[in-house]
């Protein structure tokens, strides 16, 4: 399942980069070891799947940046910014069960995606902060692709994220201190 996540993932990839879908399609069809029917499934659903109006297309980004000595990281299977500034993250997610709602709302990734993409993704923007309110993140399911899941984000929930975040960064710089710290020392 997760050959087949990550062979999906690089299909859309390419097909994104401007490989056209007749050139990638054959590579959906997969073995015969009984997973290319859910493979080319997926494709098909990715082939009929619609993006709205966009001005750029980031596919398979990293963004990092420093934070209170770690380093925060995130890989985004695709970043699509509206004509209007808006600024959607896409995830795809192969699992064949789609997850409950509240379990996502739950997941870092969906805090940190875009906390980070707010805080550091001025290059996605004209070198402009993107305001918070302006970002949207999409977990998107090929096998159930009527389903997506939508967390808008606000200003609000990125001071919070941002509060929890630093938070868990000083917890790991606490944490690693007392293990390089000779014993007996605080």
């Amino acid at each position: 399942a997760m050959q087949q996540g990550a062979l999906f993932h690089r299909l859309i990839q390419q097909h994104l980069l401007g490989i056209p879908a007749e050139r990638l399609t054959p590579l959906a069809k997969g073995s015969d070891d009984g997973t290319e029917h859910l493979l080319s499934r997926w494709w098909q659903n990715y082939l009929e799947f619609s993006y709205p109006p966009a001005t750029a297309l980031y596919p398979e980004v990293t963004l990092s940046m420093p934070l209170m000595g770690c380093r925060l990281v995130a890989k985004y299977d695709l970043i699509l910014v509206g004509p209007e500034g808006s600024v959607t993250i896409y995830d795809w997610k192969t699992s064949l069960r789609k997850p409950r709602r509240a379990w996502l709302a739950e997941r870092w990734q969906t805090r940190v995606y875009p906390y980070l993409l707010a805080r550091a993704g001025s290059g996605f923007n004209d070198g402009q902060p993107i305001p918070p309110e302006s970002v949207e993140m999409i977990y998107w399911f090929p096998a159930q692709p009527d389903q997506p899941e939508r967390f808008t984000y606000s200003a609000g929930q990125y001071a919070e994220d941002q509060a929890r975040l630093e938070g868990l960064a000083q917890e790991i710089a606490r944490q690693a201190q007392a293990l390089t710290s000779p014993q007996g020392e605080s």
